[in-house]
């Protein structure tokens, strides 16, 4: 759940600060986290209209937000409605949640963004280095034969796309070179690991050098396909915002009411400037900032045939 927490903390620094938080960041919170905690739950967009989802709201998905104690004036309604086995409509979009109240609008203090808020709450962090290992796996490659020194880094980025995930890094001792066809193979190998309590120490170069190296490759790896989700992000706001000067123009054309008309010209005179906001808050992510944490270091030595 790593790269959740990421997004978690980012999403907690928004709301604290008073800084806007969009219907597409709450739509994908309450994505992923349907995703991962209520497997039986599901969120389907509507091809006919961006701004409109049904949201199957099964036994998973109404425990969690019973579970936050809201009033049942509330929970009640809200519950009538995921006992709806066709689903219900749903929006992120608080204009459109006002034009049409028959829809469900899901902003920051409805229960189900409040349950998912919840579920990816930053957990307290553990000491970086928390355990040294000692571990003797078979190969059946001759190549791969010998000892071998080990560091796992949990590694987090920042960019348009999360990242969180654990980063080996072996040594190999005979030659002090990098072993990069053990690394892939590393964390299967230490699922018979035996742990101990000191880590003796070896002479090379500095540690930090060798995550240096990994980090700047993975950050070179990362940095084009971070343009790419940029890029892709960019295109969809246009295309939603262009969709929705169509919506309000008709509505203008049709309004008779004044005030309906000068609310419709408002919007559409807005739609740039907020067009604008969020495009340039997406190019300001084209940087990506790769760090890591030690989590594990020790010995592992390849023996041929079993152990």
């Amino acid at each position: 759940m790593g790269q959740d927490i990421i997004f978690q903390q980012e999403f907690n620094e928004r709301e604290s600060s008073g800084k806007f938080i969009s219907g597409s960041e709450i739509k994908a919170l309450v994505q992923e986290f349907i995703d991962e905690a209520c497997p039986l739950s599901s969120l389907r967009s509507n091809p006919r209209d961006s701004n409109l989802f049904t949201l199957h709201a099964e036994r998973d998905l109404q425990n969690k937000m019973l579970g936050l104690g809201h009033p049942p004036a509330i929970t009640a309604p809200l519950m009538k409605k995921c006992r709806n086995s066709k689903g219900f409509p749903i929006t992120f979009d608080g204009e459109l949640g006002l034009q049409r109240p028959l829809l469900e609008l899901l902003n920051l203090q409805h229960p189900s963004v409040v349950a998912a808020n919840k579920h990816f709450a930053p957990q307290k962090e553990v000491d970086p280095l928390f355990r040294l290992a000692s571990a003797t796996a078979s190969t059946d490659q001759p190549h791969m034969v010998g000892e071998y020194a080990f560091f796992i880094y949990l590694v987090r980025g920042t960019g348009a796309e999360r990242l969180s995930s654990l980063a080996p890094i072996v040594i190999r001792l005979d030659t002090q070179e990098r072993a990069e066809d053990i690394e892939r193979r590393l964390l299967g190998s230490l699922q018979n690991a035996q742990y101990r309590n000191t880590l003796p120490a070896f002479e090379w170069r500095d540690l930090a050098d060798y995550f240096a190296d990994y980090r700047d490759a993975l950050q070179a790896k990362i940095e084009s396909r971070n343009n790419a989700i940029i890029d892709s992000r960019i295109a969809g706001l246009r295309q939603t915002s262009a969709a929705n000067v169509s919506r309000w123009s008709d509505a203008l054309s049709q309004a008779e009411s004044t005030n309906i008309q000068n609310m419709r010209r408002g919007q559409i005179n807005r739609e740039p400037d907020r067009l604008q906001a969020k495009v340039d808050d997406l190019e300001a992510k084209r940087g990506v900032d790769i760090s890591g944490n030690l989590a594990l270091a020790g010995y592992i030595r390849y023996v041929s045939g079993e152990q």
